[in-house]
């Protein structure tokens, strides 16, 4: 495996912010050298940003029910 597809998976487990975005740094030189990579590197990095992604997706669901919660709560207490 190529050490650089390495790095990049060890440091998606501990900082899968960084690949949150499509227009992120790591996803952006990724995606440069998808030609260059091996096939099976790629699929590990492809994969890796796909679960990072989804990590982002819980917490943006998490964070929509929060807000709509204290949303709700504001609007009780307008009420009472």
């Amino acid at each position: 495996m190529n050490g650089g597809v390495e790095i990049l998976l060890a440091r998606m487990k501990t900082h899968p912010e960084e690949f949150f975005n499509h227009g992120s740094r790591w996803v952006n030189l990724i995606m440069d050298f998808e030609g260059s990579l091996d096939k099976a590197d790629y699929e590990k990095l492809t994969d890796g940003i796909a679960r990072c992604r989804q990590e982002e997706f819980t917490q943006k669901v998490m964070n929509k029910l929060i807000g709509e919660e204290q949303e709700d709560r504001e609007l009780m207490e307008k009420f009472r």
